[in-house]
């Protein structure tokens, strides 16, 4: 009775344990695992132009900055390239976003963004707003935003949240719409995503 007993136990134990690894129970992490790999999915070679970025913190004279350096190259037929540089601070209509994901203990995700402010009317963009990668070389910039109003942007987002500092990441999104027409450029225009990137934040 007693054996019997104990292998019915040690079924029992077993099908827990089978139930809860299913792939019904996949985990907090490894559904955000999932997230960012179909995030990256998007990070490719369009018409020619691929879009990387990096981040790092440096001392601005406010405080601490997010510094998110980007760069564009071309392989297309016809270089070199042309594009509207990408700006969080030129009224360009949203054609550069920045998404950010902050995770926090609680294992969720919560997403929140920058993007370039919109023109008030009608308005050509400047020649000086476009940027060029010769052949073999690459366009290169660097965005910056203070973590001062990363963190206000986060919590007029979703409120006062602290539970510490958040694992944070970050998309840059580059869609530029303008062909530059006016200085007769003939831009390139389409929709570029980087990978995700780690943020280095030690805290905020």
């Amino acid at each position: 009775m007693k054996c019997l007993l104990s292998a019915l136990c040690c079924l029992s134990v077993a099908g827990a344990i089978c139930y809860f690894s299913s792939p019904s129970a996949i985990s907090q992490e490894k559904a955000s695992e999932e997230f960012y790999k179909r995030r990256d999915e998007q990070a490719k070679r369009w018409n020619g132009a691929l879009l990387e970025a990096t981040a790092s913190i440096a001392k601005g004279k406010d405080g601490q900055e997010l510094h998110i350096h980007w760069s564009i190259d071309y392989n297309g037929p016809r270089p070199p390239l042309t594009i509207l540089e990408p700006s969080l601070t030129r009224p360009i209509s949203i054609q550069t976003v920045v998404v950010f994901y902050a995770e926090f203990k609680d294992g969720k995700r919560y997403p929140f963004q920058f993007a370039a402010p919109s023109a008030l009317g009608f308005r050509i963009p400047e020649a000086g707003w476009f940027v060029t990668a010769e052949k073999g070389k690459k366009a290169t910039g660097t965005l910056i935003l203070s973590l001062a109003k990363i963190k206000e942007r986060y919590q007029f987002k979703h409120g006062d949240y602290s539970i510490g500092s958040p694992v944070l990441r970050l998309q840059l999104e580059h869609s530029p719409s303008e062909r530059g027409q006016a200085g007769e450029l003939d831009a390139w225009t389409g929709t570029l995503y980087s990978k995700v990137v780690l943020v280095p934040l030690k805290g905020w």
